[in-house]
């Protein structure tokens, strides 16, 4: 396995951790094993979770990688527009300089819309079977979920600004300020903010959301091509070598 690239994910990124908070390592990798490539032993990602330090491990295998970030799955958009990076190979900076060719505008607003009302659903208590214990306790004493009414917020605003800006703002609190220090708040203190005003501020958020991806000036279309070609590019020096050793 050889990772392309590596980073910090989850609420550091986002600028809205705090001394309790998880660190999320994310990372996609090339496998380097022919069986694991295109044999019987393919599979595609890693996840390893280390409760003793809080840290949580998971890695996307390229194709993939690709194939969710063509759905628009949120982590994979933000692993394409982070900018702060552990370590980053020659491989996903390939995917990064043609990253206005794997995004899909309608899957984003789909996704953005879904997830975000999927966490106000756990956030009320709608829908709690995911919720760790954690967050079930604070849904019990505030009467709702900090955690996930920050993730509906910060996942409404993500997607105004990029179809109003066309960038992804991967850190919060520096791309917008405002509201990135109320997502932190409200995981800080909690206790200031009532659910009723929560719950119509991201409903105010998701019409917002809407109206800006209605009125947007650049529609991204998945380019399947491209995809395939940073695949064939990464994946094809294996292959060779592999045919190379047989032959000897």
């Amino acid at each position: 396995m050889k990772k392309i690239c590596e980073y910090i994910a989850g609420s550091i990124s986002y600028g809205t951790n705090n001394k309790n908070s998880d660190k999320d390592i994310r990372y996609c990798f090339l496998n380097n094993d022919i069986s694991r490539i295109i044999g019987l032993d393919r599979f595609e990602h890693l996840d390893k979770i280390n409760p003793e330090n809080n840290e949580d491990n998971f890695g996307f295998e390229l194709v993939s990688y690709l194939k969710l970030l063509k759905k628009s799955n949120t982590q994979c958009v933000e692993m394409l527009f982070n900018n702060k990076w552990l370590e980053i190979a020659p491989e996903f900076k390939l995917i990064q300089d043609n990253r206005r060719l794997l995004i899909d505008s309608e899957a984003m607003f789909k996704c953005l819309r879904g997830y975000s009302a999927g966490e106000k659903h756990k956030m009320t208590g709608v829908s709690t079977g995911k919720l760790g214990k954690k967050r079930k306790l604070m849904l019990e004493e505030f009467g709702y979920s900090p955690a996930n009414a920050s993730h509906a917020i910060r996942l409404l605003r993500s997607g105004i600004l990029f179809f109003r800006c066309n960038d992804y703002p991967v850190n919060i609190v520096e791309k917008d300020k405002d509201y990135g220090y109320l997502i932190r708040d409200i995981k800080l203190n909690p206790q200031n903010y009532k659910v009723n005003e929560l719950i119509k501020l991201i409903e105010e958020l998701d019409k917002h959301l809407e109206n800006v991806f209605d009125n947007r000036e650049i529609n991204y279309t998945f380019d399947n091509d491209v995809a395939n070609d940073i695949i064939y590019q990464c994946y094809m020096p294996v292959l060779k070598e592999y045919e190379k050793e047989r032959k000897i």
